[in-house]
Order: structure tokens, then C-alpha cells, then sequence
């Protein structure tokens, strides 16, 4: 579940934005993306729940795109009700995009039902381009 709904696009769909992946480059060449600041409220959040003993996060982390609002990655990951790690990316200097970038990994779970909510940090402009999801 993307919040708020109409704050994501789905990438090839995405007119407004400044941002392209290579689609071919991404999991079955799609990805969504949004862009927060500060300013704008709520944080934009990806929630999931899964039943597995494992998870895995990817993105496609951005550099030095022109006219991008920003290039940065800032995000928190709460599983079952808590704050278990971030993840922060800051451009390179490069032009290139990150594929596969593993944003997040949490082994060693309960085979148990999950929640996990993916946000953007709440005092920093983040750009989140979502690639996929695994749990096992």
C-alpha cells in the first residue's frame, strides 16, 4: 500500500517526473516513485505484510540528475511496530543510477505474519524510487 495513494506514480507512467530509469533495468521494468520534502505532509510511506522468515528492499538510488528536487535517499524501516534501521544515500557526484540497490535487509524473523512500513525520514528531502520487494 502506497501513502498517501496519490503521491506515488508508477514509473513509465510518471509525466511530471524528472527522474528516468532504463526500465529494462528495473524488475519486470517497472518501479514507483515520489519525492517528499520536508515541508510536505505526511512522509510518503510503502506499507507490506508478509509471512516469511526474511526481507529485502530494493530501489533505485539517483545521483546528480538536473532539475531534480533532490537526489537524496532517506528512509525508515518500522517491522512489527518498531524502528529497526534507516538507509541514507546522497549523490555521488555521477550521473549514473544505482540498480539493485539493497536498502534494507532483515533476516533471522519468525515464520510469522509481518508488517513492515517503508518511510521517508521526516526532517530530510527524499526521492524513493521503489524497485521490489522479496521475502522468503
Amino acid at each position: 500500500q502506497y501513502i498517501p495513494p496519490n503521491q506515488w506514480s508508477q514509473g513509465t507512467a510518471c509525466g511530471g517526473c524528472t527522474i528516468h530509469p532504463v526500465a529494462s533495468q528495473t524488475y519486470q521494468g517497472t518501479w514507483h516513485d515520489t519525492t517528499y520534502t520536508p515541508d510536505l505532509l505526511p512522509p510518503r510511506a510503502i506499507n507490506v505484510t508478509f509471512t516469511g522468515t526474511a526481507v529485502y528492499v530494493f530501489n533505485v538510488l539517483a545521483n546528480n540528475v538536473p532539475n531534480a528536487l533532490t537526489t537524496d535517499t532517506n528512509l525508515v524501516f518500522v517491522l512489527d511496530g518498531a524502528v529497526v534501521d534507516s538507509f541514507n544515500h546522497v549523490s555521488d557526484g555521477s550521473s549514473a543510477l544505482q540498480y539493485n540497490a539493497m536498502v534494507f535487509a532483515q533476516e533471522g524473523l519468525g515464520n510469522v505474519q509481518h508488517s513492515l512500513s517503508i518511510s521517508t525520514a521526516k526532517n530530510q528531502s527524499s526521492v524513493v524510487l521503489f524497485d521490489y520487494l522479496v521475502y522468503t
